[in-house]
């Protein structure tokens, strides 16, 4: 993707946007162990599962999702031969991977406690699949994002601002269009 594209003016591309660059790296991806492809025939979900003997894709009807907006959809559990880990307190987040749209398949997001439930996790994801299409999924791409987050107390606040909060962002705006990047930014360490 190019940093900018030629309009009337230069403009920039979210390859600029720190906050959408750092979404899609962070925390951790999980990425699909081996290669695996999907056959929608008639509303019937087929895979073909490449290198791997162990039970990676569970296929469900809809009906576990029976009153949800998306009823009737089928479920694919993904499971991978990877295990989940985190320091006492801190549980996992798991997201569809963020700003990324490759896969056919919507994973829904789930909070697991993964500094007591030190097993193999699956993770759910909605089927996009239409009849007759085929899809295949190469070893690599990402599946799920995890986060890890503290499990601790804390509360919120909400009320009016001491600040024109709209007039200093236009003058920092103004004077500096990569001000966020420059004077905001910390970048993250997921080791």
């Amino acid at each position: 993707m190019p940093t900018q594209v030629q309009s009337s003016q230069q403009t920039p591309t979210v390859k600029n946007c720190m906050p959408f660059l750092e979404a899609m790296t962070f925390g951790y991806v999980i990425p699909l162990p081996t290669d695996m492809t999907f056959t929608m025939d008639a509303g019937n979900l087929r895979v073909d599962i490449a290198g791997l003997d162990a039970p990676l894709v569970d296929v469900h009807s809809g009906d576990q999702l029976a009153g949800a907006p998306y009823s009737g959809t089928p479920v694919v559990k993904f499971r991978t031969p990877w295990l989940i880990r985190t320091p006492p307190g801190y549980s996992t987040l798991v997201l569809p991977p963020l700003n990324r749209f490759e896969m056919p398949f919507l994973p829904l997001a789930g909070v697991v406690e993964t500094d007591t439930y030190y097993r193999q996790i699956a993770f759910p994801t909605l089927c996009t699949m239409t009849p007759g299409q085929q899809v295949k999924l190469t070893k690599g791409m990402p599946l799920v994002q995890v986060v890890p987050v503290p499990r601790e107390a804390w509360s919120s606040q909400v009320g009016p601002s001491e600040v024109d909060a709209n007039k200093v962002q236009d003058d920092q705006w103004d004077a500096n269009r990569h001000m966020y990047r420059e004077s905001y930014w910390e970048k993250k360490s997921f080791r």
